[in-house]
């Protein structure tokens, strides 16, 4: 029993027989658990959408980008450059030295630098340090899960009314007002430069930013998107849970110093020969392992695979779900002595083993994901975000250990 209700949670080997079964939705999930339709909630009903608009940016518009090498132009923009320049600027904003040691709140920075170097691609450089959307940026996620909770204190009948009188809600609205405040001024001069365009008959102009994305793909798909909601969802679906990741990462990294100078000789040398594109950040194999040792260790959470039963389903073993039964799928595999060597220590190494046993090499890499290794999600609804997500930890974990 949870805050959610009853929810079943089903053991691991069931990851990979429902992980694209549609009997099983994520999205009809996310509506419900997160109070779609209620104001202040709206992230949560685009984050709902059948159309799958949040993927498909996310899978066409940023690993395709991410993907470009400095190299080659591009039109639309390249991603590992503008993330290193903007990590470089945030990082001295964060850690400017006092040439003495000096205590500060992790968290608090980590949140700072992940918040200013995902805004730059999704937003550029123009908003991505305005802080007064930093501020919303950084602390909507916060709000909108904290609200949520305390909406659900509530029986269902009564949300609609009484979420106008619950503090948490209120500032979750005036929130979303806020952020709707800053980003309309450039929605509305980005239209009009758009339809001067038609107008003369010149090229209409393309913007490299998730703002701009979204407006162009949802126009594609004939849907009716409010792309000031869209970035509150970026916000709320991934700086939080990658920011924690990166803490994790640093704190890791800082109990195990000796891997230090084998991160910082493998760094250099991509580097030096590849400098930033995405094939370099693939060829940081041991960083790459350090990250998802990180995660396997102390992964976002251990229930992976949120869905809800859209029809009475029977599972292979003959357990029959109800619809409306809402499902996890337990994450626990990944501390597992069968599956992995003394699973209770932190070994940096362990994914860069794995990536030379035959059959295993794909598995072992960060961006996969498997019933071993849940911390992303598997199947269909596996996170859509996390090839940015790998790069912003992958870059500001550079700029650290080299400096």
């Amino acid at each position: 029993m949870t805050d959610l209700g009853e929810v079943m949670f089903l053991p691991n080997q069931f990851a990979e027989e429902i992980k694209n079964d549609h009997g099983f939705s994520f999205t009809t999930a996310f509506e419900k658990d997160f109070h779609a339709g209620i104001p202040g909630f709206e992230t949560a009903e685009l984050g709902g959408l059948e159309n799958g608009l949040l993927q498909l940016i996310a899978r066409k518009q940023l690993t395709r980008n991410l993907g470009k090498s400095h190299t080659v132009p591009s039109a639309i923009g390249e991603f590992s450059i503008p993330l290193s320049d903007e990590t470089a600027n945030t990082l001295a904003i964060n850690f400017e030295s006092a040439g003495v040691w000096t205590e500060v709140v992790a968290r608090d920075r980590v949140l700072d630098i992940v918040a200013r170097v995902s805004s730059r691609i999704y937003l550029g450089d123009d908003v991505c340090r305005n802080a007064r959307w930093l501020a919303i940026t950084k602390l909507y996620t916060t709000h909108f899960f904290t609200a949520a909770t305390k909406l659900r204190m509530y029986p269902h009948i009564v949300r609609h009314l009484v979420h106008w009188f619950i503090p948490e809600c209120k500032l979750l609205r005036s929130q979303f007002n806020d952020a709707q405040k800053i980003l309309q001024p450039i929605i509305n001069y980005r239209r009009d430069l758009r339809r001067a365009a038609l107008a003369t008959g010149e090229p209409v102009p393309e913007f490299g930013d998730a703002l701009g994305w979204v407006e162009r793909e949802a126009t594609a798909k004939s849907v009716d998107c409010n792309p000031s909601i869209f970035q509150l969802l970026l916000s709320t679906v991934s700086i939080n849970t990658t920011a924690d990741l990166l803490e994790q990462c640093m704190l890791s990294i800082a109990q195990h110093p000796e891997i230090i100078n084998p991160l910082r000789e493998e760094i250099r040398d991509v580097l030096r020969h590849s400098g930033w594109s995405k094939s370099s950040l693939s060829d940081m194999k041991l960083l790459d392992s350090v990250i998802k040792e990180s995660q396997r260790l102390k992964p976002t959470s251990i229930a992976a695979m949120r869905r809800r039963v859209e029809e009475d389903v029977t599972l292979s073993n003959g357990v029959t779900l109800k619809r409306g039964t809402r499902v996890y799928v337990d994450a626990s595999r990944m501390w597992d002595p069968s599956l992995h060597h003394h699973p209770e220590q932190w070994d940096g190494y362990r994914f860069l083993r794995l990536r030379s046993i035959p059959g295993r090499e794909r598995m072992a890499q960060l961006a996969s994901t498997s019933p071993d290794h849940l911390a992303f999600g598997h199947g269909e609804h596996a996170c859509p975000g996390r090839f940015l997500a790998i790069s912003v930890i992958k870059i500001v974990l550079c700029h650290l250990v080299l400096k």
